[in-house]
């Protein structure tokens, strides 16, 4: 199922993310696209809609725990923005963790709301009551 799935977003007009190299070697990942495609984000109650605008999201980032530091998951955000505008975005938001805190690597995929804000991110919903044990998260966009 999940070959099928991968090569059915290969097929997609708009590619699922992007990558970042050093070298041959791929450090990071993006995912971004059109909110309506991401049907968790889209129907999720911890990310709902702001408003009518048919943004597109980024559900997560990532980049290899020896390449961090670097400037890398800036660089990847503003690639994804400059993705998403050349194909008609109206907007791009994204929806990164609320606490401060320091959490494992395996829970930070969502980013932070500093790492996002240094990108040109701007919050435009703060935190929303989440069940117990979910991440609480904030609503940023871009421009």
């Amino acid at each position: 199922m999940r070959r099928a799935k991968l090569a059915q977003l290969a097929k997609r007009r708009n590619a699922p993310g992007i990558l970042a190299y050093h070298g041959q070697e791929a450090v990071g990942w993006i995912s971004i696209g059109p909110r309506l495609d991401y049907h968790r984000t889209a129907n999720s109650k911890v990310t709902p809609a702001v408003d009518d605008l048919p943004v597109w999201v980024i559900p997560c980032i990532t980049v290899r725990k020896e390449a961090r530091g670097q400037g890398i998951a800036v660089s990847l955000i503003r690639a994804a923005v400059a993705y998403a505008l050349e194909r008609g975005a109206p907007a791009v938001e994204a929806y990164p963790r609320a606490a401060r805190a320091r959490v494992h690597d395996e829970w930070a995929f969502y980013g932070t709301e500093a790492l996002f804000k240094k990108a040109g991110f701007k919050k435009v919903r703060g935190r929303l009551p989440v069940p117990k044990g979910w991440t609480p998260r904030v609503t940023m966009r871009h421009p």
